[in-house]
């Protein structure tokens, strides 16, 4: 997201349908818990559920290429492992990788990602 992005823009017309944009911000609050990197966007962009404006539209396009760019590694099979950890409510560490393996099904993505946060806390 552009840093100097203006979030209230008078000169953009204002949404007819809000509840599709209120839809959408549901569903994206509910994605920051797996994917923190957008949480000060959608954050800025669900204050302005009452009056979203066509440019609020314009920003949700660019989160949705966003995620789309940073999915896992389609074309060479990898899954990607992610995890954060807390002490108690405080955030201590994440990280972010590929698995060094092609696994055959996300039960085995699952059991390699957890075997990998096991061994980073020991």
């Amino acid at each position: 997201m552009d840093a100097n992005a203006s979030f209230n823009d008078e000169e953009w017309p204002l949404l007819e349908d809000v509840s599709q944009y209120r839809r959408i911000i549901g569903r994206l609050l509910y994605l920051t818990l797996y994917r923190p990197a957008i949480s000060y966007v959608v954050n800025k962009l669900s204050q302005y559920m009452s009056k979203p404006r066509k440019q609020h539209i314009n920003m949700i396009n660019q989160i949705m290429q966003y995620l789309k760019d940073s999915g896992s590694y389609i074309t060479i099979r990898k899954s990607t492992t992610r995890f954060y950890v807390f002490s108690g409510e405080f955030f201590v560490a994440w990280k972010s990788n590929k698995q060094a393996t092609v696994s055959r099904s996300s039960a085995e993505a699952k059991y390699i990602a957890l075997a990998s946060v096991t061994s980073e806390l020991l």
